[in-house]
């Protein structure tokens, strides 16, 4: 449909977006099991070029090659916005499903939600920096991943394919696990580097990571499924001493024995999004080609095939699919 062309004023940068990402959550938007504000442009995944920015904008110009990320907007006084954790502010206004996104040629965000990119990185590539961003929150500024060391992701979706990809920049052994359903993405997996790859209808995953880690279980475990079958393997999984990083959203409550966070001396960290530092190491990720994001892409669509888009997304075949706004 015809939406109003948004105008950057005060701090604000105006972005043509290039690409932009079809998100899990735009898919629960889709199906009324995440709050929207319609009507509302969705959208949070993106990269693009700047076209114009506010006054008081001083350090962006127009012509660069830019990302950015959520919030919209804070409060900017409470504890989280003054320790640099914005997306905990309580009043955190969040674009995409709050205010207007990326899925329209162009987007308006506030300067300092906004990355520059090296001339070198390309905007297909950089339009997944956004999940990326979100494995770096888990592995590096919620867990301690090191040369040698051992990570298990459960779920292979994109974050969870791109924490197999970072763990393996950062020199551990990694292992990732699936459902049958996952053939594509576990594929993908093998393609980034997994050093072992469990489909756990053939396979029982905590067998392999014992075998894999002599018998003392995986120093890091990341939780992407958001299934609580997934979680029990986590816990049974995890060495002791080691951590067990939740990202994947249940729907909903669970039993699970939390006793063994105890007996085992468990670290539990939970991932909700990223801080502007986890951008910043993610485009330096992308710049020093540590990190290949272009694996993900399964899908290259224009806007107009929305609908197709979609469907891949939430298909067996769909690991990221990318939209073109400015292809209709």
């Amino acid at each position: 449909m015809d939406w109003p062309e948004p105008n950057a004023e005060g701090d604000q940068v105006k972005i043509e977006v290039a690409y932009t990402g079809i998100c899990g959550t735009d898919l629960h938007i889709l199906h009324g099991k995440w709050p929207s504000r319609p009507p509302v442009v969705l959208g949070h995944e993106f990269s693009g070029t700047v076209v114009e920015v506010g006054r008081e904008v001083r350090d962006v110009a127009v012509g660069e090659k830019v990302v950015a990320g959520n919030p919209a907007s804070t409060c900017g006084n409470c504890f989280h916005c003054r320790a640099g954790n914005p997306l905990m502010c309580p009043e955190r206004i969040s674009m995409g499903y709050m205010v207007d996104g990326c899925f329209a040629e162009y987007v308006v965000v506030r300067r300092g939600a906004v990355h520059k990119l090296p001339d070198h990185v390309s905007l297909r590539d950089a339009a997944v920096c956004e999940p990326l961003a979100v494995a770096v929150r888990t592995l590096i500024e919620r867990a301690t991943v090191q040369a040698g060391g051992s990570v298990l992701v459960s779920g292979p979706g994109p974050v969870g394919l791109l924490c197999v990809a970072l763990a393996k920049a950062q020199g551990a052994k990694t292992i990732i696990c699936g459902i049958s359903q996952d053939e594509h993405r576990l594929a993908c997996a093998r393609r980034l580097g997994a050093d072992h790859v469990v489909d756990v209808s053939k396979e029982d995953v905590v067998d392999v990571v014992r075998q894999t880690t002599g018998g003392a279980g995986a120093d890091v475990v990341v939780e992407c499924a958001g299934v609580a079958d997934s979680l029990h393997v986590c816990f049974q999984s995890v060495r002791r001493g080691g951590t067990i990083v939740q990202v994947g959203i249940f729907p909903g409550p669970f039993e699970v024995d939390f006793n063994q966070v105890e007996m085992k001396e468990l670290q539990i960290a939970g991932v909700y999004g990223y801080l502007w530092a986890s951008w910043e190491k993610s485009v330096a990720l992308l710049s020093e080609g540590r990190v290949k994001t272009d694996q993900l892409i399964s899908h290259d669509l224009p806007l107009s095939a929305w609908e197709e888009g979609f469907r891949a997304a939430e298909g067996t075949e769909g690991i990221k699919v990318l939209l073109r706004p400015g292809c209709g």
